[in-house]
């Protein structure tokens, strides 16, 4: 919001027995890792904590890349690993680490291929290097 008029306003938090439990953290142009980092971690993974789901989906979206053209956000390859570090902590907590991840969009062509193995060395556990220049790039 309001890129996707209709969607994603904080108001909305579902409806009839879901009440409650749609959140959506609308973010000014320009918000980066740090932010992004906090808001996972003073809202969003206590809200999964006390939700207490049965799996997590998370759809993995890299528009929010500091180079990506689209998104006008400033999270960095780097960002992207932590956030997913963290929704990988709170799934041991809550669901047995159940996750399933879903490639969404990201248009940069350099940075986005990053940002996926960034985002998938969290999941998988993986050692692959990534250039120091291209994973802090933007913090």
């Amino acid at each position: 919001y309001p890129h996707y008029p209709g969607t994603g306003r904080a108001s909305e938090t579902g409806s009839g027995e879901g009440t409650g439990y749609t959140c959506n953290f609308p973010l000014p142009a320009g918000t980066g890792t740090t932010q992004y980092l906090n808001l996972a971690k003073n809202e969003l993974l206590p809200r999964i904590e006390k939700f207490l789901p049965e799996i997590i989906f998370i759809s993995a979206g890299f528009d929010a890349h500091v180079a990506d053209p689209l998104g006008g956000m400033r999270l960095s390859v780097a960002g992207y690993e932590s956030l997913t570090d963290m929704i990988m902590e709170v799934a041991e907590k809550v669901c047995g680490g159940k996750i399933v991840s879903v490639l969404e969009g990201g248009y940069h062509l350099k940075f986005l291929p990053y940002c996926i193995l960034g985002h998938l060395r969290s999941l998988a556990g993986l050692k692959v290097e990534i250039p120091e220049q291209i994973y802090h790039y933007g913090d």
